[in-house]
C-alpha cells in the first residue's frame, strides 16, 4: 500500500488534517441545521452552500495556523476547529472589521 511508503511525519500531518476537517465538518453541519431549525434557511443545497464551503475553507486554515503557532496538542486542535467552523461567517465579518479598525486607528 502506498501509503505506507510515507514518511511518519507527513502521515501524522495527514491523520491531523483529516481530524481537523471532520470536526470542521461537525461544526458547519451544526450550523446549518440551526439554520434550517430556525427558518432562515429552507435547505442545505443551496447558494448559501458556497460561503458555508468558503467559510469552512477558512476557519480550517485559521485553526490549523492557530494549533500550529501555539502547538496545541490534537484534541485543543480538533474542537478549536470545530468551535470555528460552527461560529462560521459571522466570527469571521467581526473579526474582520475589527482587525480593519484598528488598523484605521493606527494609521491616525
Amino acid at each position: 500500500m502506498p501509503w505506507r511508503n510515507l514518511p511518519p511525519d507527513t502521515l501524522q500531518l495527514l491523520m491531523q488534517l483529516g481530524g481537523l476537517a471532520i470536526a470542521g465538518l461537525i461544526g458547519s453541519a451544526s450550523r446549518i441545521s440551526e439554520q434550517i431549525a430556525r427558518g432562515d434557511r429552507a435547505r442545505i443545497w443551496g447558494p448559501e452552500l458556497w460561503v458555508d464551503v468558503t467559510s469552512f475553507c477558512v476557519m480550517l486554515l485559521l485553526s490549523y495556523g492557530i494549533s500550529d503557532y501555539y502547538t496545541l496538542p490534537l484534541p485543543a486542535a480538533v474542537a478549536l476547529t470545530g468551535i470555528l467552523c460552527r461560529a462560521g461567517t459571522p466570527l469571521l465579518d467581526i473579526a474582520i472589521k475589527a482587525l480593519m479598525a484598528w488598523v484605521q486607528k493606527q494609521g491616525k
